[in-house]
Parts: structure tokens; sequence; C-alpha cells
């Protein structure tokens, strides 16, 4: 059940993960890649990894930009499913934050398969057990389908910052809709 490659953030530091020896999900993960683009798939997961380290080390993680500080359109919801839109939408920002980090690296060092790690990504992404759950970075993926979506200067950090905001705007809009009609159900 231990994700094949993760991060894990202990005493302040980031520890990159590998749990693939005898692991059937890393297989599984492998088997889904094409043998020619394995190794720019996999330095695309890294990169994801080290883009959750980053948003740990700023003391970012879990928090939304200035500009969107706190949720809004929750209200008509009971407070305990409030709590858990809440937490569930800030790990989906973080996913969607470190799957653009790990295109944007894609774009940096292995620009040729940018479109094929992209569209490796769009496949691992669309089968979501929850609709717009903790691992839906759809909306992120789709924004990055151009690699000019990303800036064209600074870290790599900052070239996916404003693809990222437009996801979190675009995200908080659809979960705004979605509360709202399950507070007023049209009748029928």
């Amino acid at each position: 059940g231990q994700t094949p490659i993760g991060m894990a953030f202990i005493d302040g530091h980031c520890v990159l993960v590998l749990s693939m020896r005898g692991n059937p999900d890393a297989q599984a993960l492998l088997e889904r890649v094409e043998p020619g683009l394995r190794h720019p798939v996999i330095e695309a997961i890294v990169a994801h990894e080290v883009g959750h380290c980053w948003r740990h080390l700023q003391r970012s993680w879990g928090k939304l930009p200035s500009s969107l500080m706190e949720m809004e359109g929750f209200s008509q919801v009971s407070s305990q499913d409030a709590a858990l839109l809440k937490d569930m939408w800030r790990t989906r920002s973080e996913e969607g934050f470190a799957d653009l980090v790990g295109l944007a690296w894609t774009k940096q060092h292995n620009p040729s398969r940018y479109d094929e790690v992209h569209a490796w990504q769009a496949r691992l992404r669309a089968d979501q057990s929850v609709d717009t759950g903790p691992h839906d970075t759809r909306v992120w993926i789709r924004l990055a389908k151009d690699k000019e979506a990303f800036k064209p200067a600074g870290s790599i950090f900052e070239q996916v910052e404003p693809v990222w905001q437009a996801g979190l705007l675009e995200g908080l809009r659809h979960s705004q809709l979605s509360a709202t009609a399950k507070a007023n159900p049209s009748p029928r």
C-alpha cells in the first residue's frame, strides 16, 4: 500500500522515499509507462516530490496564495463536511502544484518528450475515485497542456505559480458550484 516514490518531511528535512522492491504498486506504475518514456516520467515524478519538499521548506504547504487566503462557498454545507472539503482541497492544491513542477521540469530537461509526459500524467489523473478529491489535479493538467503555459523566467517553482493560481481559481469556482448545488437541489 506504499506509494512507489514519495516524500517525507522529517525534523525539518525532506526525505525522498522509494518503496519499489516487492511493491506491486511500483510494478503497476512501471507497466503503465511505455519503456521508452520511463526515464522522463520517473524524472517528472521525482520533480513532483521535490515540489512538495519546496512547499514544506517555504512553510507554505497547505496555504493558499495571499490573494486566495481563505476559501468561501462552503457555508451551505455542514461544518463537518466543510472541514473535510477544505482539507481535501488543500491536499488537492498541493498535488496540483507538484504535478505542475513535474511538468515544468520536463519542459526544461526533456522538452521533446513534454507532450508524451503530459499525456501520461493526464491518463494517470483521469481515473479518480472521488471527483475533485485530493489527487484530482485534472484542472492543472489541462491548463498545462501547452508547455508554453509556464512562465519563461525564474525558478521552476516561480514558473508554475501563475498556472497553479489559475487552477486554484477554477477549482474553487467548481467547488463552490458543487457545494451550492448540494445545498440547494433543484426540484424535480
